[in-house]
């Protein structure tokens, strides 16, 4: 949005407010920015009080303002900010004016606007006509500005209107009403709640976007249409939201979300204004290709000529050099037919945003461009402010929902210790009540213990009645509730079983008979019914064919049904007549069914009933007696020919019944021609060219006719049904399609048994599983879903066998039996071992034992209490009694032993092992720890000579000590709380180790822990070439040799 001077006018956005009183700084440009917080501001007073959000207020003395609107209302300047204090907590701040606010001029303009509208609604509608002051018959009238007004012509001088903060309603108090004649008067009592403000600055100084703008200015469109993007586990049924399993209505988010004159960062709630630049990118691509699609003339894609039009308008590649035809060829280069589909369009926005911000991302770039563009076209603006409106919805629903199921976790849990800490209460009231309950008792027992005998034989007597009258009443009422329930449900069945009855006696009333019956091949059931009432004159006759389940209907009144019967009787005489009783006999109405026919429309078959005389169609080719069945029966059989098919009538003398099918030509046709291709007929064959690849078909022949006969006769049988025992007309092709349909069913039936054991033996095989067992050496089987157990096989595996268990270790739940047993064991189903350690637990305890052991080979026995607390008394009592009396020998000996093995002091202990042997040269403690020290100190650098007569110096030593003390008594002390506690402290120290190694070999005489510490000594020291580790290496060589 460029700025625009204010000298413009009125017309310019940017431009002073008309109603300013300071024009002569008009020729700045300014335009006004919200200020976070509202004003309670008085017509006629400079102070305003601040409302809302008065933390928020940045405002200082000099700024310019404008109070109540934007751009309609006057520039008022800050003279001074106060805050004063009105409680302990409270404080209010206000500011003051450079003049009074004067809201009249802003009344003015409303006033003059709504005259100008009513003048253009009387244009339009003449026949809605006002009074000359605008104002309805009712007397009252709200203008577009939220103010009530009366029909007086002028506003009473003593009046005050107050408006809320929630909507644009004000009220208008009116103290006096007198001089209603008196010309207009300037309201002096009018007190604006809650109204906003904005502080003019200057154009290069206000950084915001123009949807901002927009939305700061007032702008934004307010009704807007979208849907909420709730999250995927919310569920929205009706005009609730759930979240967290807490609902919540649409409504009450949608209020939360309103926009609020404050600063939308420190809002409670979410605003759409948060939401407006995270919009996605596709969405706002999308919503500009079809705005600008719908450009006239509108289309599904878009040309040249749209892309250069929104060019323009948006101003791309302004900055660049040659914008036409940078423009131009970004077309061009991702369009080559002239048109643009979404993609396109999208791709070459990208190339339009990297050339005009060369230096952000792609998509970074993308945004910028759309957001300072493409958002500012109408529907595009409209759609992602709906977006945004969605979007802050969604999250106020969420973080609404959380918090709410947040303070239920919150009371759940405090609740939840409150109880917790009530139940202890009571339990320890309740255990020191039972305390004195139980010492009262002990003390009555003993005074009176024949009383208390007989008082306990009366409980449990009591009790024991009280059980066994329990347990009859309990008996009883179940006996007698269970005769209720099974007396009721005998009543309903009872109740169900006559209404079923009657139902079904109602349904077949109506029916006479029903029976199934074959029509040219096709089976149907065949239902004879009165049609309407009970006694009715119309018959019903009803053909299902479960060929393509349909029904067909067919009614016939009682002439019909007459005609029909004596036509079946064979009756032509016209004076001849039955009744309605006699015509609805049974055996009558099933002639009825063989007038029917069967057609094929559209491929489905249809049933037609034939209004044709009761004879066979066709002609009467044969007449003869044949044997029909397996019993010997003879049968009349006639044979009729027509244009479409052979009708073969049976009749049986014995029974008088009749049997009746038809094979239609082409039909027989195909029997001739399987016939054909099974059977090599021997001799003559046909000269006719349709015959001769097919002999048999030769008896289709006219000449041939004597031939079919016989042979159609040869092939005709009455079998009698397995399954209704009714007797039926086949051919031989019919019988052998259903001996082949009863072998494929049979062959199904084994299939499946076969299937549903091996699906059998699979799902055993998931079930059981084989355990071994360790105490009798064999397996067992295990359901894994019951956990029953048994020894024998499951039958259904048959010669199968399950797989054996594997060697792994299974955690196995159990419950404990007293407190602090652990609730879970472990089994080894391939090895049959328990144990109530895990595998890690167990790799632990093996480790921990062979660091132990290794330990113990290094440092010894394990050290108890005693030994540590008398080690470190004895290095702390001879370091403070050296520190108190140096120059006694007991001192000077314990200390020098300190420095040797716990400081490694080498220095200060060879000067007081020395200061001591030439006290008392003798002593065999002083001798092997100065020899142990020499050793540690003997350096391979120096000469042969010189470390030889050092070791047989220190070897000397040791001889002198072992003549003075053979068994190593007098030294235990040191050993035990110096050169052991040395390693002990200091496990990692090669020089502790070779002092304790010097002592194990040359004192202990233990070659196998010396041999071990040196070890450990060589493997510490990882350098190996430091003075440490070569005299480690020179006292284990000399060890070695």
């Amino acid at each position: 949005m460029p700025p625009l001077d204010v000298e413009k006018g009125s017309r310019s956005r940017i431009a002073s407010s008309p109603l300013s009183s300071s024009s002569s700084s008009a020729a700045a440009l300014v335009v006004p920015v919200p200020v976070p917080c509202v004003l309670d501001v008085t017509q006629g007073s400079p102070l305003c009080h601040v409302g809302h959000a008065a933390a928020n207020l940045s405002l200082s003395e000099g700024d310019l303002i404008r109070i109540h609107h934007p751009y309609h209302s006057a520039n008022f300047e800050v003279s001074s900010c106060c805050i004063g204090v009105v409680g302990r907590n409270t404080s209010t701040t206000s500011i003051t004016l450079n003049r009074p606010y004067d809201h009249t001029p802003i009344i003015e303009r409303e006033d003059s606007a709504k005259r100008f509208e009513d003048a253009l609604e009387r244009l339009h509608c003449p026949y809605n006509r006002k009074n000359e002051n605008g104002i309805g018959s009712d007397g009252d009238d709200e203008n577009d500005d939220g103010f009530v007004r009366t029909t007086s012509t002028a506003i009473p001088t003593n009046c005050n209107i107050t408006g809320s903060r929630g909507s644009k309603r004000w009220l208008l108090d009116v103290a006096a009403t007198d001089n209603t004649s008196a010309p207009p008067a300037t309201p002096v009592n009018i007190t604006l709640m809650g109204t906003r403000v904005w502080r003019l600055v200057a154009v290069n100084s206000d950084k915001r976007s123009p949807w901002r703008r927009q939305y700061d200015d007032g702008d934004a469109p307010s009704d807007l249409t979208f849907d909420l993007k709730m999250p995927a586990e919310a569920e929205a049924e009706g005009r609730m939201i759930t979240l967290f399993r807490i609902p919540l209505k649409q409504s009450t988010i949608m209020s939360m979300c309103r926009d609020v004159p404050y600063d939308p960062e420190r809002s409670i709630h979410q605003q759409r204004v948060q939401y407006f630049d995270q919009v996605a990118v596709e969405f706002v691509v999308r919503e500009t290709y079809r705005a600008v699609c719908d450009w006239h003339p509108a289309c599904s894609t878009i040309d040249n000529v749209k892309w250069a039009k929104l060019s323009r308008k948006m101003g791309f590649l302004v900055s660049v050099r040659n914008t036409s035809h940078e423009v131009d060829m970004a077309f061009l280069r991702r369009c080559q037919d002239r048109k643009l589909d979404l993609d396109r369009f999208r791709a070459i926005l990208e190339d339009v945003a990297w050339m005009q911000h060369p230096r952000l991302e792609l998509r970074a770039a993308l945004k910028k461009l759309l957001w300072n563009t493409v958002v500012m076209l109408p529907h595009v603006n409209e759609r992602v402010w709906s977006e945004a409106k969605a979007l802050a919805i969604s999250v106020e629903a969420r973080r609404n929902c959380a918090q709410m199921r947040l303070a239920a976790t919150f009371r759940r849990i405090k609740h939840r210790a409150r109880y917790c800490k009530m139940v202890a209460a009571v339990t320890c009231i309740a255990k020191c009540a039972r305390m004195r309950i139980q010492v009262v008792r002990r003390l009555r027992r003993l005074e009176d213990m024949e009383r208390q005998r007989l008082r306990r034989l009366r409980e449990r007597s009591a009790i024991q009645c009280q059980k066994i009258w329990r347990g009859h009443f309990c008996q009883v009422s179940y006996q007698r509730r269970r005769a209720q329930i099974l007396k009721r449900e005998r009543q309903k069945s009872a109740e169900l079983r006559r209404k079923l009855k009657v139902e079904r006696a109602q349904r077949e009333a109506s029916i006479i008979c029903r029976f199934a019956r074959s029509v040219q091949g096709h089976q149907a059931v065949v239902t004879m019914s009165l049609h309407g009432a009970a006694n009715s004159s119309h018959l019903l006759m009803r053909v299902y064919l479960p060929v393509v389940q349909k029904t067909f209907d067919f009614c016939f009144p009682e002439e019909t049904l007459q005609l029909y019967i004596q036509q079946q009787m064979l009756h032509r005489e016209e004076s001849m007549s039955m009744s309605w009783r006699e015509m609805l006999k049974p055996e009558l109405l099933k002639g009825l069914a063989d007038r029917l026919i069967v057609r094929r429309v559209n491929g489905l078959p249809i049933v037609i009933f034939s209004k044709r005389n009761l004879a066979e169609k066709g002609q009467l080719i044969s007449k003869k007696l044949i044997q029909g069945d397996d019993n010997g029966g003879i049968y009349l059989l006639s044979i009729y020919k027509s244009t479409v098919d052979f009708t073969f009538c049976l009749y049986d003398p014995a029974t008088c019944g009749r049997l009746r099918t038809s094979l239609s030509h082409a039909a027989l046709h195909k029997w001739l021609s399987d016939e054909a291709r099974l059977v090599h007929v021997e001799g003559s064959r046909s000269h006719c060219p349709r015959c001769r690849c097919l002999p048999s078909l030769a008896l289709l022949l006219p000449g041939r006719q004597d031939d079919l006969v016989e042979w159609l006769s040869t092939r005709l049988s009455v079998k009698t049904s397995p399954d209704t025992g009714h007797r039926r007309v086949l051919f031989q092709f019919d019988a052998d399609r259903e001996k082949a349909e009863r072998l494929a069913c049979k062959i199904q039936s084994v299939v499946r048994k076969l299937a549903a054991r091996a699906r059998a033996r699979t799902i055993i095989r998931e079930q059981f599983e084989k355990i071994f067992d360790r105490d009798s050496g064999a397996y067992y089987y295990v359901n894994s879903k019951t956990g029953a157990c048994q020894w024998t096989k499951p039958v259904l595996l048959g010669d199968d066998e399950l797989d054996i268990p594997k060697d792994e270790w299974r955690q196995i739940e159990c419950t404990p039996s007293r407190p602090g047993e652990p609730s879970a064991y472990y089994h080894n189903p391939g090895t049959g071992q328990l144990s109530w350690m895990s595998e890690e637990q167990a790799a632990r305890m093996l480790q921990r034992r062979v660091r132990e052991r290794q330990a113990a080979d290094i440092t010894g026995p394990k050290l108890d209490f005693a030994t540590v607390a008398s080690a470190v008394k004895f290095i702390n009592d001879a370091e403070k009694a050296f520190a108190e009396q140096p120059d006694r020998l007991s001192h000077k000996v314990n200390y020098a032993m300190v420095c040797h093995c716990l400081k490694f002091d080498f220095d200060q202990a060879k000067q007081q092992y020395e200061e001591a042997i030439q006290r008392c040269p003798s002593h065999p403690v002083i001798g092997r720890a100065h020899a142990i020290l020499l050793l540690a100190t003997c350096v391979p650098c120096e000469s042969d000579a010189k470390r030889n007569h050092v070791v047989e110096k220190a070897l000397a030593l040791f001889r002198e000590a072992e003549i003075g003390d053979p068994t190593a008594r007098m030294f235990r002390l040191a050993i035990q709380n110096c050169f052991l506690w040395a390693v002990v402290v200091h496990p990692r120290n090669p020089l502790a180790l070779l002092n304790s190694a010097l002592l194990h070999q040359h004192v202990l005489k233990d070659p196998r822990r010396a041999d071990k510490l040196y070890r450990r000594a060589l493997a510490i020291d990882t350098s190996m070439n430091g003075p440490n580790a070569a005299i480690v290496r020179q006292n284990y060589e000399m060890f070695q040799s």
